[in-house]
């Protein structure tokens, strides 16, 4: 049976770039997509190890700009995880203390967490 306007059976598997799209639609009708997207391009740019330390310091502050409110709900998520992690590895000492009160009284779930834990362990250090 082959589908109208397509060369394509609609028994068949969706091709890799058919596959891709749909991934794509999905990721993007989660809740706090773009503020992940976002948080986690200036993640990548954070963790290049020759990054000169004025410029990142201005690209930690960014970043918490970016994820104050919404820290608690983002080091749940896979990939939002690590950019809690880096955060809190190259921020100054009040702005840990910021991420830290938000995450305040959450610590067992953090340490229960399949994600979270990971950044308890880096809390703990």
């Amino acid at each position: 049976v082959e589908d109208e306007g397509s060369k394509r059976n609609v028994h068949s598997k969706p091709s890799a770039k058919e596959r891709k799209e749909l991934q794509r639609k999905k990721k993007s009708a989660r809740k706090d997509f773009d503020l992940v997207v976002e948080a986690k391009m200036i993640w990548e740019k954070i963790r290049m190890k020759q990054m000169d330390r004025e410029e990142r310091k201005q690209m930690v502050s960014r970043l918490l700009e970016i994820i104050t409110g919404k820290v608690y709900t983002l080091v749940f998520k896979h990939d939002a995880s690590r950019v809690v992690q880096i955060a809190l590895k190259y921020g100054t000492m009040e702005q840990r203390q910021r991420l830290l009160k938000e995450l305040k009284g959450h610590m067992l779930d953090l340490a229960r967490d399949k994600y979270g834990h990971f950044l308890a362990s880096k809390m703990l250090k």
